[in-house]
C-alpha cells in the first residue's frame, strides 16, 4: 500500500516555516510600537510635571518677586504646548496672572505703604494662592495622583504662606 501525501499538505508543510517566521515578524513589530507608545507617553508626562513644577515652584516667591512673574510666564507657555486639557491651560494662566497682580500689589506696598496699598496686597495674596491650590488640584487629577499627597510632593513648591516675605521684607 503506497501512501502518498496530498498536494495541500506537502504545500502547507512547506510554506510552515515561512509563515511562522511571518507571524513572529507581525508579532515584533506590534511589540516595537507598543513600546515606542509607551515612551512617548511616559515621555510627554514627565514634561508635563516639569512644566508644572516650575510653574509651582516659581510661585514661592512670585507674590514679591518679578523674576519669578517670569519664570511663571515660562512655565505657563510650556503647559499651553503641554496640558492635556483647555481648563489646566487656563488655571495655568490664572495663576500666572494672579502672581503677577500680587507682585505689582507688593511693588506698591515698598513704594508706598500706606493702608489702601497694603490691603491691595492682602486681597491679592490669597487670590494667587487660590489660583495655584486650583491649578495644582487640577495637576494632580491629571496625573492620576489625586488623593495622593505623599510621594507627590516633590511636583509642589513650599507653600507660599509657609515662607512668604511681606512686601517690605527683601528677598534672601
Amino acid at each position: 500500500m503506497s501512501s502518498t501525501v496530498p498536494l495541500w499538505v506537502a504545500l502547507l508543510l512547506g510554506l510552515s516555516p515561512s509563515l511562522v517566521a511571518i507571524a513572529a515578524i507581525v508579532a515584533a513589530e506590534v511589540r516595537e510600537r507598543r513600546r515606542q507608545e509607551h515612551e512617548l507617553k511616559s515621555r510627554l508626562r514627565d514634561e508635563r510635571i516639569e512644566a508644572y513644577r516650575k510653574l509651582l515652584t516659581a510661585t514661592s516667591t512670585a507674590h514679591y518677586d518679578t523674576a519669578a512673574i517670569r519664570v511663571l510666564a515660562e512655565g505657563y507657555a510650556e503647559i499651553a504646548l503641554l496640558a492635556e486639557t483647555q481648563e489646566l491651560v487656563e488655571a495655568a494662566q490664572a495663576v500666572w496672572f494672579a502672581y503677577g497682580t500680587t507682585q505689582r500689589a507688593s511693588s506698591q506696598v515698598k513704594k508706598d505703604p500706606d493702608v489702601s496699598t497694603a490691603q491691595e496686597y492682602a486681597q491679592a495674596l490669597p487670590s494667587s494662592e487660590e489660583a495655584r491650590r486650583r491649578f495644582l488640584e487640577l495637576a494632580r487629577e491629571e496625573l492620576g495622583v489625586e488623593d495622593r499627597s505623599e510621594g507627590f510632593r516633590d511636583l509642589e513648591a513650599p507653600t507660599p504662606g509657609d515662607i512668604l516675605q511681606g512686601p517690605e521684607t527683601p528677598a534672601s
